[in-house]
């Protein structure tokens, strides 16, 4: 088993969310950045969200600050954790993945296949000048 595996395993153990919630929260984040980033127009973010290496870069993103929030509690017996203490993990997890403390952008790859998606729909879309 790989250490994202690990990590989202003991992620699931302390905050009480299951994976289905952690699957929804990257994808429903990875729209509210593209949101932001594409200035809430929806038309480019519905052909952003089609482009796989975003995703592939989201995730990764995401695993990473999984991986730093497991980190900062390192020192903690989650065996014996309470409900309520759960609680508490859930909403600073949650806190950790708010798009509001994310200032990183894709790299170089990610962006020319996002540009090579929006140059398809528009030309898809601009009729055929002198036919």
């Amino acid at each position: 088993m790989n250490s994202i595996n690990v990590n989202t395993q003991i992620i699931i153990r302390i905050t009480g969310i299951d994976q289905v919630d952690i699957n929804s929260m990257i994808f429903e984040s990875g729209i509210e950045y593209l949101r932001r980033e594409a200035e809430y127009d929806e038309w480019g973010v519905h052909i952003l969200s089609q482009c796989g290496m975003f995703w592939n870069w989201w995730k990764n993103l995401w695993f990473n600050r999984d991986a730093k929030f497991l980190q900062e509690l390192e020192k903690i017996d989650f065996e014996y954790l309470s409900e309520r203490r759960k609680n508490n993990f859930k909403v600073l997890y949650k806190s950790t993945h708010d798009i509001k403390n994310i200032d990183q952008y894709p790299n170089t790859i990610v962006m020319r296949e996002a540009y090579s998606l929006l140059m398809r729909e528009i030309s898809k879309r601009v009729p055929n000048v002198g036919n």
